[in-house]
């Protein structure tokens, strides 16, 4: 293993739902494989389910990397697991840029131009052998999630417009056509800008190659009216896409029970650079559900209706 040092790391300021990035200079003399001076970021798995993605980000990555243009983590090297830290880990190249907040956007409509062609891209990339990942299967197979996760939260959300949309959901054909790659997590947690524009993609453990409509999130958790429209049209989705990605939507309900008391929050208007809180029991409860809710990338008005739809 590469002889780098817990001391090398600098103060953690990225934070995901299951792992946290920390930003890393090698010592000298470097290792052969890293120019002296590169930023490298360490990738720590959170929980025990998410371990599996630092090998696929391993094998994968230096794959898309080049095939897509805006900037992407590529692993340079493994940790092992041992006592002080029971998973693999990973290093990997420092990926400049601040969290795609709205506000960090001069033109959404330009960055969701961006943001499709980066897809159309990734979407070009052979799949054949590539990973398989549950948000690239049919969105129908959340049925009974969805509706346990709305029995649950009484009170919490708008059971009854959740499911209203669900039903339209079901309604739509499944994906017919070939595999394509997808990224499974676009929202500004994983997006990066730069003076104003996109720059850089993060957080790649849940892609994989299936259905892309899981896509379609980030066109109501980011993007204003007409950049959503731009985007659509960009990336060429059809009504049923589009159904199926509002379904992928409406699975956040079950990200709120769960995020509520197992992992920290960032909100979307707190500094990338500050550390992450997580809502408290004394918030009120719409606040913690709007902050919850966020976690999966929609909004609460999403979630509870009604939609922008």
């Amino acid at each position: 293993m590469l002889s780098w040092c817990v001391a090398c790391l600098l103060p953690s300021i990225r934070s995901g739902r299951t792992s946290r990035s920390h930003r890393f200079r090698p010592p000298a003399p470097t290792t052969p494989c890293i120019a002296s001076g590169d930023e490298l970021a360490v990738r720590l798995p959170r929980i025990h389910w998410a371990v599996d993605s630092i090998a696929k980000e391993r094998k994968w990555l230096p794959v898309l990397a080049p095939r897509v243009p805006l900037v992407v983590p590529v692993p340079v090297a493994i940790g092992e697991p041992e006592a002080r830290f029971p998973y693999p880990w990973s290093v990997v190249r420092w990926v400049a840029g601040d969290l795609a907040t709205r506000d960090r956007l001069s033109d959404p409509v330009q960055a969701a131009l961006d943001l499709a062609a980066f897809l159309r891209a990734l979407q070009a990339v052979d799949p054949t052998g590539g990973p398989t990942h549950h948000r690239g299967a049919p969105v129908r197979l959340q049925e009974a999630g969805i509706r346990h996760n709305v029995a649950q939260l009484r009170g919490e959300v708008d059971g009854q417009a959740v499911i209203e949309a669900w039903d339209r959901v079901l309604a739509a054909p499944d994906y017919d056509g070939p595999p394509r790659w997808f990224h499974g997590d676009l929202g500004y947690l994983n997006l990066l800008a730069q003076d104003g524009c996109l720059s850089g993609v993060i957080d790649w453990g849940t892609c994989g190659v299936g259905d892309p409509a899981i896509e379609t999130i980030v066109a109501w958790s980011l993007f204003p009216p007409d950049a959503r429209a731009a985007y659509r049209d960009a990336l060429g989705v059809d009504d049923a896409t589009w159904e199926r990605g509002k379904g992928w939507v409406l699975t956040g309900v079950g990200g709120i029970p769960y995020y509520r008391d197992t992992n920290p929050y960032s909100s979307p208007t707190r500094s990338p650079r500050s550390k992450p809180c997580s809502p408290t029991r004394t918030e009120p409860r719409a606040t913690r559900r709007r902050a919850l809710a966020a976690r999966r990338g929609c909004s609460a008005r999403a979630v509870a209706g009604p939609t922008p739809w």
